[in-house]
């Protein structure tokens, strides 16, 4: 259920199945891969080096001192650039239009509780943040980010990530028609009378 859904409130009809939703995900990827080639190719390459001259000065008392790795070229600065640059691309798509374009590709989009198309900014980026900014922490980063995406596989019948569960979305198929959320799944009206018509008034007395 979603933190801030309706208790009782079925999910919109047509939910996402996970490979569709991992597909979309990797397709994003690639291209935030060729968004960042620029940064990647020149840092993986000094890092290599920067290795190989620890490992002579390692092996050669008499090797000059092996100057420090420039900042840009880190791990940390490469992670937080790519967090950055990923939300950049993310958010803004998936705020205004609600969905990115490898959702566009396997026809899915992502949606509030309510059925509403359009999450909004603050939506977007929450779920943003959940997901994808704990991956700049180390091996914790890494670990959450399985159980987060693995978490829908589990969660019935509303098939949400953790992300999905703290900003109150969905991701569902079929992503040309305008969802509404179902009925609740149980009945929450007041119970009637069996019959509302007024009493007949009494016959004359029988002879």
């Amino acid at each position: 259920m979603s933190l801030t859904g309706e208790m009782g409130q079925l999910p919109p009809r047509d939910l996402s199945p996970p490979w569709r939703r991992l597909c979309a995900f990797v397709i994003d990827v690639a291209i935030l891969t060729v968004l960042l080639l620029p940064l990647l190719i020149p840092a993986v390459a000094i890092r290599m080096a920067h290795q190989e001259e620890l490992a002579i000065a390692a092996s050669n008392p008499l090797a000059q001192q092996v100057a420090p790795l420039p900042f840009w070229a880190t791990e940390w600065f490469v992670g937080i650039v790519t967090v950055v640059v990923f939300g950049l691309y993310r958010v803004p798509q998936e705020a205004g239009f609600g969905r990115t374009i490898g959702h566009r590709v396997l026809g899915i989009r992502i949606v509030r509780f309510t059925g509403a198309r359009k999450i909004g900014l603050g939506r977007a980026l929450l779920r943003y943040l959940v997901f994808y900014g704990v991956n700049v922490v180390p091996v914790i980063g890494s670990l959450f980010m399985l159980v987060n995406y693995l978490w829908c596989l589990f969660d019935k019948p509303y098939r949400q990530c953790l992300h999905d569960k703290v900003a109150g979305t969905f991701v569902v198929h079929r992503s040309d028609v305008r969802y509404t959320p179902q009925p609740p799944a149980f009945d929450t009206t007041p119970a009637m009378p069996y019959s509302t018509r007024p009493p007949s008034p009494p016959g004359p007395p029988a002879r």
